[in-house]
């Protein structure tokens, strides 16, 4: 192991040489007729140090020699880290001088402090195996996006940001969620809080920093504040003072805090806040585990570094940007630099309550991935006006985009989420899920045919832009990590071949082996409404409907008080005109509606379908019904008392429009949102402009004297 003794003796300043080449008061790990940084001078002059550093040289050294191989290279990058942290902790880093702790121990007792609390704070922490993620099946050979400026108001500085922020994607772009919400290191000296890189300590800590932030020759305060915010985390906040006495500095801030918002700033302290940046509190607070301040001195000026998250990005600054503002003495921040450098994935479809800040560089997907994402998006759901609330579906939402951004702009990042649920038995809980009613089965059909088609496109995208050789293998572990970080299913963890594979096919087969037993009368249970719903949604003859009814089958819903219960059976066999007249000939009741009042013809013209339109009106279809919530506090319906001719308006065609109106739609209906029905027409994604046209024709043959609600939607 001489290997990696020398190692050790290089991290810790010659570990392994004789304790005869110290000085004479001390006796550390290293020779201190050697020692340059003020670090090495203070241990060298101190005995108790001396002895502090020599054992901890010692126990490090057994530590690496004892650990898994994988696990040495994270050892001694953290050990580095903390040799660091030693100079700017203890006020002993010659490149910021300036910084220190308010009521902080002398740079002796700080220390002795720090070597007292390595094995406690860090030598367990590095010393735990570290896991090794899963496999990545293919290498990225080329990036079709570098870093590019957007804004240049220095030049030389905004040439060095950008050149460091190229340098770090070139060799960190595999990093995962860590590339750049760490500034680039080779910019320049970034200030290292004393406070957080000291000893452990607890309760408000503050550090500060006399500056020229103007550079005019006046003297301000710099100041970064941590404060506990619960069992497990920090706030901090970034201030400027007017003053340069730290006397009563304390008492000021904890005054600020009870200042209004809008104010932000006290006679002599102001709230250094950048509007991209996350807050829990307007004047600058942040909830974490680690200073989200990072400062760079550059040429005697101070900037604040900051990175607006590529999928979410933040208030005021585009999605995917690393910022430079620098700081001035009045608290303001000027943006000096501003650097794209997370690229936006095209179309992708966000959470429909998302901010998006902006697209500064768009790579261009695959629409066959982007139409399969909004499938999926469908599945997931909505928890009505409050999704954007703290909400399990709000956060998995979240996730999920992160993912699926991945998966189209950083294809070589396949870590997938940690629960790791098994991406065969989500395919076969959607498959399940899809009979529960003519709305799931039409999402978990295009489901399926969607993901055939994002496989192929994606794999020849990941050839095309990335220079992948086995395109395949690469999207097929990508379109696994979009599944997993998409859903949440109980009994969905597991390795693969722990589930059985299933779709909407092999289901369909089963479901048609039992319609078959019932026409042909070997069934000697009566048939279930699972079965015959199932039936209904995949099509099947009339005779097999005739043989339902006939045995027995319930046809109606049941509705119960806060619950949605089970449809009409008639809701499931829209998308074939030929069962609903079978159902109708054999009793079904045209005009009935489920929980919420949706009927038949409702959804028939929510989903477009002009053929069971136009026979639902010839068999009398009610065109005056409206929905009514109020008994389904479930569907979490925004607005209510919406007719067929709404639904039509806002989905389908002109052709079935036209059919409800000449059928006597009022045009003059409302909602209780007091929407009506051109307000609807105006919503269509699928209305042409010609078709609008055509479409206000027709409303404006019926005139409106008052747009007001009927009793029922009052």
């Amino acid at each position: 192991m001489t290997w990696l003794r020398m190692l050790v003796g290089l991290l810790c300043a010659a570990l392994t040489l004789p304790a005869a080449h110290a000085g004479p008061s001390s006796n550390p790990s290293f020779d201190c007729r050697k020692a340059a940084t003020p670090v090495e001078k203070l241990i060298c002059s101190d005995p108790t140090l001396g002895d502090l550093d020599r054992k901890m040289a010692e126990r490090f050294a057994r530590a690496l020699e004892s650990a898994q191989p994988s696990s040495r290279g994270a050892i001694i990058k953290d050990q580095l880290r903390w040799l660091q942290d030693r100079a700017s902790g203890c006020g002993l880093d010659p490149a910021q001088r300036a910084f220190h702790a308010l009521g902080a121990p002398a740079p002796v007792d700080c220390l002795r402090k720090m070597y007292e609390q390595w094995a406690e704070f860090r030598l367990g922490q590095m010393t735990v195996a570290v896991r090794s993620g899963p496999k990545i099946p293919f290498e990225a050979k080329r990036q079709p996006f570098l870093p590019r400026l957007l804004v240049s108001h220095d030049t030389p500085l905004c040439d060095v940001f950008l050149s460091a922020l190229r340098k770090d994607f070139l060799a960190q772009h595999r990093d995962g969620d860590s590339l750049f919400k760490e500034p680039p290191m080779a910019v320049g000296h970034w200030v290292a809080w004393p406070s957080e890189h000291g000893p452990q300590s607890f309760g408000t800590r503050i550090d500060v920093a006399e500056m020229d932030l103007d550079r005019n020759g006046k003297k301000q305060l710099l100041v970064h504040v941590a404060q506990p915010f619960n069992w497990r985390h920090n706030s901090y906040s970034l201030m400027v003072s007017l003053k340069t006495a730290t006397d009563g500095l304390a008492n000021e801030i904890i005054a600020l805090e009870k200042v209004p918002s809008l104010e932000q700033q006290t006679a002599s302290l102001r709230i250094v806040a950048p509007p991209d940046f996350p807050s829990l509190w307007n004047w600058g607070a942040f909830d974490g585990e680690k200073s989200p301040f990072r400062v760079l001195l550059f040429q005697g000026a101070a900037y604040l570094y900051t990175f607006a998250d590529g999928v979410m990005g933040g208030g005021g600054a585009p999605a995917g940007t690393a910022n430079l503002r620098r700081i001035r003495a009045d608290g303001s921040l000027d943006l000096r630099c501003q650097a794209s450098v997370v690229p936006r994935a095209g179309a992708l479809p966000p959470p429909s309550w998302l901010f998006q800040a902006g697209q500064p560089d768009t790579v261009s997907v695959p629409a066959e991935v982007v139409e399969w994402m909004k499938v999926i998006r469908g599945i997931q759901g909505t928890e009505g006006r409050w999704a954007g609330s703290m909400h399990a579906l709000n956060s998995l939402i979240i996730l999920s985009t992160y993912t699926w951004h991945d998966a189209l702009v950083r294809p070589w990042d396949s870590g997938g989420p940690s629960y790791w649920p098994s991406p065969v038995a989500l395919r076969s809980w959607i498959a399940q899920w899809g009979f529960d009613s003519l709305s799931r089965f039409r999402l978990a059909r295009d489901f399926e045919s969607g993901e055939r088609a994002a496989l192929a496109a994606l794999a020849r995208y990941y050839e095309h832009s990335f220079g992948v050789s086995n395109g395949k293998d690469a999207a097929s572990a990508a379109v696994d990590n979009i599944l997993a970080a998409s859903f949440v299913v109980r009994g969905t963890r597991g390795p693969d071949r722990d589930f059985s594979e299933s779709t909407i096919e092999k289901e369909a087969d089963a479901v048609r082996r039992q319609v078959d037993d019932v026409v042909k009368g070997r069934s000697t249970d009566a048939p279930g409404r699972d079965v015959f719903r199932s039936a209904l949604l995949i099509g099947v003859s009339p005779t097999a409907v005739e043989a339902f009814i006939k045995a027995g089958t319930t046809l109606g819903g049941e509705t119960k008080f806060g619950s949605l219960g089970l449809e009409p059976m008639l809701f499931f066999a829209l998308d074939h005109p030929d069962e609903v007249r079978a159902l109708l000939d054999g009793g079904a009741d045209i005009n009935e509606g489920n929980a919420f009042g949706k009927t038949a013809l409702m959804y028939a013209a929510h989903y477009d379908l002009a053929d069971t339109v136009t026979l639902l009106l010839g068999r009398g279809a009610d065109v005056t019904k409206r929905t009514n919530a109020q008994n389904a506090a479930e569907t979490l319906i925004q607005f209510d008392s919406r007719t067929a001719l709404m639904y039509a308006a806002e989905n389908a065609s002109e052709r079935v429009i036209r059919a409800l109106i000449e059928a006597g739609s009022d045009t003059c209906a409302v909602d209780t949102g007091n929407r009506d029905v051109w307000s609807y027409v105006q919503r269509s994604r699928r209305l042409s402009n010609d078709d609008r046209a055509r479409v206000a024709l027709l409303i404006a043959q019926q005139l409106c004297t008052a747009r007001e609600l009927g009793d029922q939607a009052r």
